[in-house]
């Protein structure tokens, strides 16, 4: 998104509090009725190797997990992602270095409840593979210290 644009878009919601942030491009905080609301400019692309940052691929992740998520899954998701802010390992920006909401969705459908998360998380050793589809290029690679954490967690929660 161009310069001029993204200040049409501050402009455009200039009636709330807003702060100017940073990640690949620029994009704003916006606080509205004591919600804390991040508006993210995506550019449309036709296919998601044609994107220019990994946020304009997020609508072909969101049709990829309305495809392959049953309604139950969803509880599942927002207690994973729960349990991942617990622990201070929920986000993918570079001050957390943690488990984005995406990587935590594809996580419950390939292993479809949290327990079952958090028991195979518990065998992981980095770096870690997992394969959301088999015979797919839907690889997820995890080399972060956040598996200990899970690893100690499952040990309390699976004594």
């Amino acid at each position: 998104m161009d310069k001029s644009k993204f200040i049409e878009l501050r402009d455009a919601l200039s009636e709330y509090k807003s702060i100017i942030s940073y990640a690949e491009h620029p994009y704003l905080k916006i606080i509205a009725s004591n919600l804390n609301i991040d508006v993210v400019p995506a550019l449309f692309v036709e296919r998601g190797d044609k994107a220019i940052t990994s946020v304009d691929r997020t609508r072909f992740h969101t049709e990829y997990i309305k495809q392959h998520m049953s309604p139950e899954q969803r509880k599942e998701v927002m207690l994973l992602k729960s349990f991942m802010k617990g622990l201070e390992v929920y986000g993918a920006e570079i001050s957390v270095e943690g488990f984005s909401g995406y990587v935590c969705e594809l996580l419950i459908i390939k292993y479809g409840t949290f327990l079952n998360v958090i028991e195979e998380a518990s065998k992981w050793i980095p770096p870690v593979e997992v394969k959301i589809v088999e015979g797919k290029n839907t690889t997820i690679i995890f080399q972060s210290q956040i598996l200990l954490i899970l690893t100690e967690m499952r040990q309390q929660l699976f004594p």
